[in-house]
């Protein structure tokens, strides 16, 4: 009599103990794989492991959208270079163009005979015109002309009027010496690309010039103005005859 509830508290107890171990199919499927696993150890296991540098418990991916945070550049890092607007240079070449060519060879085709004996005489003749515009705006003229001889004939004549269009913001004592002798200074290797192709187009050889001195004729022109008693052209008139039409050596 007294071992009947002993038992009947011992199958009520093993019944409470085993409720839990009552798991899903999913569950039985795992387990059928391989041993089970205690779920408390591995977190365990996984708490009390040592982080790595490789893969720090503390990283976060980036958010979507977010910005990757530049390093400071060091002391003394070379820092790009920003190009300077229009309006804070002292000069801008606003366009060039060509304003008149021509091309004579009024001795053709007797004369390439000619030169094939006799070396031919190339005089080129360079003037400079500077004519202002609007506000701060001019236009500079190169007005170029070459002539060659052959034994005193006329082998061709070619004139190239080139001129540019400049922006110069600069205090008015400078402003000649700029129309003057910067302008033409960077017309002049356009020009001269010109001339050469145009010679050659013609056929002769090509009409190479060398180098011009736009400050000696700058110079010569102030001489020239002092003579004549008007002292400095005034800035922004038409200057004719800068550096008195001489003669430019040609190669």
């Amino acid at each position: 009599m007294t071992r009947t509830p002993k038992k009947q508290k011992t199958k009520a107890g093993a019944k409470a103990k085993a409720a839990p171990a009552v798991k899903p199919a999913a569950a039985k499927s795992r387990a059928a794989k391989g041993p089970a696993v205690d779920s408390g150890a591995v977190d365990s296991a996984v708490r009390s492991a040592p982080e790595t540098a490789d893969a720090p418990r503390s990283a976060k991916p980036p958010e979507s959208g977010a910005q990757p945070v530049r390093p400071a550049q060091p002391a003394g890092a070379i820092q790009p270079i920003r190009a300077a607007k229009p309006a804070d240079q002292p000069l801008v070449v606003n366009a060039q163009y060509i304003k008149d060519l021509s091309f004579e060879a009024p001795a053709a085709p007797e004369i390439f005979q000619r030169m094939q004996t006799t070396k031919p005489d190339i005089t080129i003749n360079i003037d400079v015109q500077a004519v202002p515009l609007k506000d701060t705006t001019y236009e500079v003229v190169l007005n170029m002309r070459a002539e060659c001889r052959v034994e005193q004939k006329v082998a061709f004549i070619m004139e190239l009027v080139y001129a540019g269009n400049f922006n110069i913001r600069v205090p008015r004592e400078q402003l000649q010496a700029v129309l003057l002798v910067e302008c033409p200074r960077l017309l002049f290797p356009f020009a001269r690309s010109i001339l050469a192709e145009i010679s050659r187009e013609g056929g002769f050889p090509p009409v190479l010039l060398g180098p011009v001195d736009f400050v000696t004729m700058y110079h010569k022109q102030l001489e020239m103005a002092g003579k004549a008693g008007g002292g400095a052209p005034q800035a922004g008139a038409v200057t004719p005859g800068a550096g008195g039409g001489g003669p430019s050596p040609a190669s």
